[in-house]
């Protein structure tokens, strides 16, 4: 049972503090000053001599300690405390310079054991990735892919969001090395998300950022084996086929379109040789998205950007696919190498298909069909200092 402390308390505490100081100097122990000086009491006779060799030696042990108090603690009790505290200070910052501190900009000044703590989303996963030892290839790519996912499912675009997902499972290909563990980015998102909103974080956020990846991973999983499997079984069909074998393919594709569906030929005015090079260019794509997914996603976005100054209907696409896959069933039997020019055909038209209607706007489609009424009715949506922006 603790005692309480008795009103002088201080006063023994700081001398037994000065008679440990006097002994445990560095070298070789000092003399203590005698029981007598420290109690107050007479001291007991002695011969001349030896008083006088006593005061001296009292003196020396007096200035002794004057200096060790001095140098330890610049003066008093409370600056030896404050002379502990700067050297732990010091020995914080020594320790500091090797410490990790992930991101030079937007990093915690709080520490914990020696390590500063991130304050930005990216940070903070690149922090929790290399602290759990996940495979860092794969959670940048699925951060860099993060904000896409997220706005689809957002917005309950299942189509999209699984033409995002295989477009991912095409650069997982590519771009991860290592072993693939895809709830890993799951844990770091949640532990993320939880150091970052610690305050406003409840088991709601939990259960729906949960769901999401798991929507995610649904559409991701299917999809991981496919760029390997079908990857060498198109580029050998691809470079087999000779320029006239894609031209035969080409014309007939589209004489079967033609066919089906006579209204394709209003917005096909141009010559053979150019609805050829249509197909040769598609089937080349259907392989070169296996070994560039990047640069071939990006050609494909800018193809469908084009695609809307030219006012194609966006269901034709499907059918265009189908023509060119049936005259492509004609010239090889490989059912791996006819299903992976099919689904790469299938990611290229469905992602300009989202281009287009995404980009095809009301004040676009206005002013496509020169039609000054419909641009302005389009233009009167705009608040007035925002229409010359949106002109541009």
């Amino acid at each position: 049972m603790l005692q309480p402390l008795r009103r002088n308390s201080w006063r023994v505490g700081k001398c037994c503090w000065q008679k440990v100081s006097c002994t445990s100097s560095s070298g070789a122990s000092s003399p203590t000053m005698p029981p007598s000086a420290i109690a107050g009491a007479r001291p007991s006779p002695t011969p001349a001599g030896q008083q006088q060799a006593s005061g001296k030696q009292i003196d020396a042990t007096a200035s002794q300690q004057g200096s060790t108090k001095q140098g330890r603690s610049g003066g008093g009790l409370l600056g030896w405390t404050r002379g502990g505290k700067e050297k732990a200070n010091g020995r914080q910052e020594e320790e500091g310079e090797e410490s990790f501190a992930p991101g030079n900009a937007g990093s915690s000044s709080s520490s914990s054991g020696g390590q500063q703590l991130p304050e930005t989303f990216p940070e903070m996963v690149q922090f929790n990735c290399k602290l759990m030892g996940y495979n860092i290839s794969w959670i940048n790519l699925a951060m860099e892919k993060l904000d896409a996912l997220i706005s689809c499912v957002a917005q309950g675009q299942d189509a999209y969001l699984e033409l995002e997902a295989n477009f991912l499972a095409m650069r997982i290909h590519k771009e991860v090395t290592g072993k693939l563990v895809l709830k890993e980015f799951r844990v770091v998102l949640l532990s993320s998300l939880r150091s970052l909103i610690g305050d406003v974080w409840s088991g709601m956020h939990e259960q729906s950022w949960s769901r999401m990846w798991s929507m995610v991973e649904e559409k991701l999983e299917p999809s991981l084996a496919l760029p390997a499997m079908y990857e060498r079984a198109v580029a050998n069909l691809t470079s087999e086929m000779a320029p006239e074998d894609k031209r035969k393919i080409g014309m007939e594709a589209f004489k079967q379109l033609f066919r089906k569906l006579p209204d394709t030929e209003k917005y096909f005015k141009q010559n053979n040789e150019r609805l050829c090079f249509f197909v040769t260019r598609a089937i080349e794509m259907s392989g070169e998205i296996y070994q560039d997914p990047v640069r071939l996603i990006n050609d494909t976005l800018s193809l469908g950007l084009r695609h809307i100054m030219y006012q194609v209907n966006t269901q034709y696409f499907e059918p265009f696919v189908f023509c060119m896959l049936e005259e492509l069933q004609r010239f090889t039997t490989d059912a791996t190498a006819l299903d992976g020019v099919a689904w790469a055909m299938t990611q290229i038209a469905a992602s300009m298909v989202r281009v287009i209607e995404e980009g095809s706007t009301p004040l676009i489609r206005a002013v496509l069909a020169n039609n000054p009424k419909q641009v302005k009715k389009a233009l009167s949506e705009f608040p007035r200092q925002d229409r010359i922006a949106a002109c541009m």
